[in-house]
């Protein structure tokens, strides 16, 4: 037969009422339980787990206490004492210019002092030794200083970043020799989005992760940002054309400045050194909603409305 016995009486016109189809009790409890326990759990972690906003942008560390040298004389460099990222004391000699003209007039102008001494040792009363002594040492006082001005030395103690020069350029007054800067003055330029510019205040905890070296964050505070938004042209002004043309600055941006901590950072148990013009991402918490208004955005406005009725 490929039919079934009940089915047939059922058609035969029977009125027997078949038995209820039966499920294994306990497992559809087990499953009925579990969904329910699952969904409410589910739904208390929407309810209470926060979910972080952050604003992520490229960063660059920078001197902060820079300070470019210039000379105040003409002349050829001969001599560089230093070199990049060299660290150097207060009045250390960095650069030399040539000097044989005004070595010449000073050697000049002592031999005509002392031939003047001598005039005025073999008779105390001449008139011409007595009155050009002083306006020879005079001259002697200020070939000297110009003379020291041929080195061009560190105005305080600092390291070396830059050397816009070489041997044989001709410099004038004015002229940039060296940037400096102290032991313990790097800060971090950060340019993070536009739109998150009204969350972010001064004092708001900010992570750095440099290029080269994942995983590590470096932890700071923001010191000062911005207050207005600005583009791309003026991003790159504020952080110096030679590192922003490597840059890929996007849309306006707001920028941000945090100080960094010493002058060193570990990585794998070693040491490293900041420099000037390090790249990174920089990081900021921006806000924190409650998972369950990520997901259902609705209910802000059902619970901004509760709200206003509950101060009503």
């Amino acid at each position: 037969m490929i039919f079934r016995q009940e089915a047939l009486e059922h058609y035969a016109g029977s009125n027997d009422e078949g038995s209820v189809l039966r499920i294994d009790s306990f497992w559809s409890r087990f499953a009925f339980w579990f969904l329910l326990s699952t969904f409410w759990t589910a739904f208390a972690l929407a309810l209470c787990v926060p979910l972080h906003r952050y604003a992520r942008g490229p960063a660059v560390i920078r001197a902060s206490k820079r300070m470019e040298v210039t000379t105040t004389e003409s002349g050829t460099v001969i001599a560089l004492s230093v070199h990049s990222g060299q660290w150097v004391k207060e009045g250390q000699v960095l650069v030399e210019l040539d000097s044989a003209v005004q070595q010449q007039e000073l050697a000049r102008c002592e031999q005509d002092i002392e031939q003047q001494s001598l005039r005025l040792l073999r008779n105390l009363a001449d008139p011409q030794a007595r009155s050009l002594l002083p306006s020879l040492r005079a001259q002697q006082s200020l070939l000297q200083a110009q003379l020291a001005r041929r080195s061009i030395r560190a105005q305080h103690a600092g390291q070396i970043l830059d050397l816009h020069l070489r041997i044989g350029q001709r410099l004038s007054p004015g002229d940039v020799v060296v940037s400096l800067s102290s032991q313990d003055s790097f800060e971090l330029l950060a340019l993070l989005p536009g739109h998150a510019r009204p969350a972010i205040q001064p004092g708001a905890p900010l992570r750095l992760e440099l290029d080269g070296f994942h995983y590590l964050y470096l932890d700071s505070f923001v010191d000062s940002v911005s207050s207005e938004v600005i583009g791309p042209d003026a991003a790159r002004r504020i952080l110096g054309l030679q590192v922003a043309d490597s840059l890929h600055i996007e849309g306006p941006v707001a920028v941000l400045r945090a100080q960094l901590h010493g002058t060193s950072f570990v990585y794998d148990d070693a040491h490293f050194r900041f420099f000037d013009g390090m790249r990174g991402r920089a990081e900021l918490k921006t806000r924190t909603e409650r998972a369950l208004l990520v997901f259902v955005p609705g209910l802000r406005e059902v619970f901004r409305h509760v709200f206003r009725r509950k101060l009503a």
